[in-house]
């Protein structure tokens, strides 16, 4: 097996062996009981064209975050939309290469995210990942090769 750059793992301590047999037993679990109907979250509630137009209308500035809280949705109901939108006008515009290129260019103008708050383009999260991963697929690599 390779050597991996990684430290080893620590090693449990023998203290099983101090304890009585009584105290190594598991404890038992009590049965996990199902929600009611009333205990569960709500479901969201249905979203109006008024939200899904100012969605559409942030998307150029915005992440999908800061659109969640502004419009009141959550950030996966923002993903929803713009790509049931995306995918809405394609649909429309298919079998007219003149009508269907006209959307594609509305969908890189205005109904993309910004560049820097893509995930693994740089962004936020995606790019420091994307660093820390680069180094480390590295270090494998050099260890097994």
């Amino acid at each position: 097996m390779a050597n991996f750059p990684f430290p080893p793992k620590a090693k449990a301590a023998p203290a099983a062996e101090a304890a009585p047999a009584e105290a190594a037993a598991p404890a038992e679990k009590a049965p996990k009981q199902k929600k009611s109907g009333a205990d569960r979250k709500k479901p969201a509630p249905a979203m109006t064209s008024d939200q899904v137009k100012q969605i559409i209308a942030l998307v150029k500035d915005h992440s999908y975050s800061q659109i969640a809280e502004t419009v009141g949705v959550t950030k996966y109901q923002v993903n929803r939309v713009l790509m049931a939108t995306k995918v809405q006008l394609r649909e429309n515009a298919k079998g007219d290469a003149a009508k269907l290129a006209k959307v594609e260019e509305y969908i890189k103008t205005y109904l993309n995210r910004p560049e820097d708050s893509r995930p693994g383009k740089g962004g936020a999260r995606g790019g420091k990942v994307k660093g820390a991963l680069d180094n480390v697929v590295g270090d494998i690599l050099a260890s097994i090769g």
